[in-house]
């Protein structure tokens, strides 16, 4: 019988290979199953390095076999280009856009996330007596932390459309670095991202802040994905380092104001709260794949993978934290993170899940093709858009689970329409004299 340590190693070496094979099919790992592997590499493997015990083989194979899946529907869809290192070669036919639109968009949406920082004082039980109330301010963190996690606090609809716009325009604002360049639009692109931490710092919910990056950054790569390597490269390296850096100081003070700032907090608690919530996503698959119903046929048909939607039309409601109750690891007790493997299993039965993963694997190449023809560019854009961010947080849920995010793609959407329509009735005026 082969042990757990060696089949750990063992299942630890396959999603190595696979992940280097996402990246060979795609071309790079700036492609969409590139990404994608990268992701993995990030969101899997560092685990191995700090605590084995809580880990499971199955685990890490699952993530194999669903990103094998994922480039093998890719290969299908990119079938006629020929060689894998040609596959980004030939630049996207990315749509002309009038800025104007893309810019309005990230300035309205920046505002309304500093209006969204505005309520959550504003709804504080206990609000800062004055702007130098130190104590006042670092006590609301706390108060939205004890609320969040003991299901007190609902958020009110209106900070929730208040956000899904600064998401729009945290999208947006990748997309716009992307089509034409950072040059002069440092300070508009920062405002939905700024406005997203300072949500993150005074709640302790890290979702606002991660989407927003992810959000900037997915934008970024779909506008980028086809452009000569030497240029992206040269242009995306120092952006990436300094927003990683700026995600994790971030993600840090969350987790110490979380806690509260006082000095009788255990440090070294607080230590392992943050190595389980960097990793404890793997910790959590682990253990339900070891208690949980991971061979289940009971398929819920997009119920966990499309959350909000079936929640928004009435069809069910969802518990806390998404899925029911199992037993934890030390080391995944403070996470309620499965990853989006567990929902799209829960949805579609294990085998069907590889099939879901195959179908977006081949609409990523399926998109990427529509691109280059010049053919629904704004649509394919968003798609492409959405499935980078579709990967980008695959190691927490699915991101079309949230309604503000599906609003904020469809504002992306419809902004992105205006912007190539007013670019296009510029040029045939002009074309005209």
């Amino acid at each position: 019988m082969i042990s757990g340590d060696l089949a750990l190693s063992g299942a630890a070496v396959a999603l190595i290979g696979v992940i280097l094979y996402c990246r060979y099919v795609g071309g790079g790992w700036r492609s969409p199953v590139g990404f994608l592997g990268a992701t993995w590499a990030v969101a899997a493997l560092p685990a191995l390095m700090f605590e084995t015990q809580g880990l499971q083989a199955a685990a890490y194979v699952l993530c194999a076999v669903f990103l094998l899946g994922t480039a093998v529907g890719y290969v299908a869809a990119m079938n006629g280009v020929r060689s894998s290192t040609d596959r980004l070669a030939a630049p996207a036919n990315l749509p002309e856009v009038d800025p104007g639109p893309l810019r309005f968009l990230i300035a309205f949406g920046g505002c309304c996330g500093l209006a969204a920082v505005c309520a959550y004082v504003v709804l504080a039980e206990e609000r800062p007596s004055s702007f130098t109330d130190l104590e006042g301010w670092l006590a609301i963190p706390v108060q939205y932390s004890v609320a969040r996690y003991g299901g007190d606090f609902v958020e009110p609809i209106a900070v929730r459309l208040l956000l899904a716009f600064n998401y729009a325009a945290s999208i947006t604002s990748g997309l716009l670095i992307g089509l034409t360049g950072l040059k002069g639009k440092m300070k508009i692109v920062s405002l939905p991202l700024v406005a997203s931490c300072l949500v993150t710092l005074l709640t302790t919910a890290k979702a606002p802040m991660l989407i927003a990056i992810l959000g900037s950054l997915a934008g970024y790569l779909a506008a980028r994905v086809g452009r000569p390597r030497n240029e992206a490269r040269k242009r995306s390296v120092l952006p990436g380092l300094l927003l990683g850096v700026l995600l994790a100081f971030i993600a840090v003070m969350s987790m110490v104001f979380r806690y509260g700032m006082s000095d009788d907090v255990d440090t070294d608690l607080l230590a392992d709260r943050l190595i389980g919530y960097f990793f404890g996503h793997m910790y959590a698959l682990s253990a339900w794949c070891q208690f949980g119903d991971l061979l289940q046929a009971d398929p819920q048909w997009g119920r966990y993978t499309f959350a909000g939607v079936f929640e928004a039309i009435g069809v069910y409601q969802r518990e806390a934290g998404m899925y029911s109750p199992i037993a934890l690891s030390s080391m995944a007790e403070e996470s309620n993170v499965f990853t989006v493997f567990r929902g799209v299993i829960h949805d579609y039965t294990l085998a069907g899940a590889v099939v879901f993963f195959v179908l977006i694997g081949y609409l990523c190449g399926y998109v990427l093709r529509l691109l280059r023809r010049g053919t629904c560019t704004a649509g394919a854009l968003t798609v492409l858009t959405t499935l980078y961010l579709f990967f980008a947080w695959s190691p927490i849920v699915s991101v079309v689970s949230y309604n503000v995010i599906i609003l904020g793609l469809v504002l992306v959407f419809t902004t992105l329409r205006i912007a190539a329509q007013r670019a296009r009735l510029r040029n045939s005026v002009v074309g005209s004299f």
